[in-house]
């Protein structure tokens, strides 16, 4: 473009003759080509930006996920020498576990309620209705089984007797990691 810049910064005035309008319009043109090649070199500097920060992320979560992983495991191995230990306080942080509620699944009504009754428990954890089936009430029967051991889904008495009718899954443990 010949001649003086138009100046952008005020109202818009009309050219002055048809050779200012015509280097306007050559300055419009060049203008709207510099304004694409910008938008594609931009479009195409984000999009390196955008892979750029797809991987460095994920590598983060990576690295995350592993470290969490092993201080869960960590943890684990506390929890086996004393299970007490739920909250390990560290210099930089602590590590917090959380056991879940077992799920308890009533396989075989008549003989749960059988046992029930043989060892005493029936009365807080049965619901004798008028109707002739018993209702077996699942916080009570959970309270009832809740210090025995589960082998194979099973709970088992500390006499070793099996308790029919019912398994267990047994819930799984949280680990949180909080630096």
């Amino acid at each position: 473009m010949v001649g003086p810049e138009p100046d952008i910064s005020s109202e818009p005035v009309p050219p002055e003759d048809t050779d200012t309008a015509n280097r306007w319009l050559g300055a419009l043109g060049a203008t709207r080509r510099r304004r694409a090649e910008f938008q594609d070199a931009l479009e195409a500097q984000q999009e390196r930006l955008d892979t750029f920060a797809r991987q460095e992320l994920a590598r983060f979560a990576e690295k995350e996920a592993w470290l969490e992983g092993a201080l869960a495991l960590y943890h684990t191995a506390v929890l086996e020498r004393e299970p007490k230990r739920v909250t390990i306080p560290l210099p930089n942080g602590r590590l917090t576990s959380v056991g879940g509620q077992p799920s308890f699944e009533i396989t075989d009504p008549e003989r749960l309620v059988v046992w029930l009754e043989e060892s005493g428990l029936a009365g807080s954890v049965i619901d004798y209705p008028p109707a002739p089936d018993p209702k077996i009430k699942k916080v009570p029967l959970r309270q009832a089984l809740e210090g025995f051991r589960i082998s194979d889904g099973v709970p088992v008495t500390e006499a070793g007797e099996v308790v029919p009718g019912v398994t267990v899954t047994a819930a799984r443990r949280t680990f949180t990691a909080k630096p």
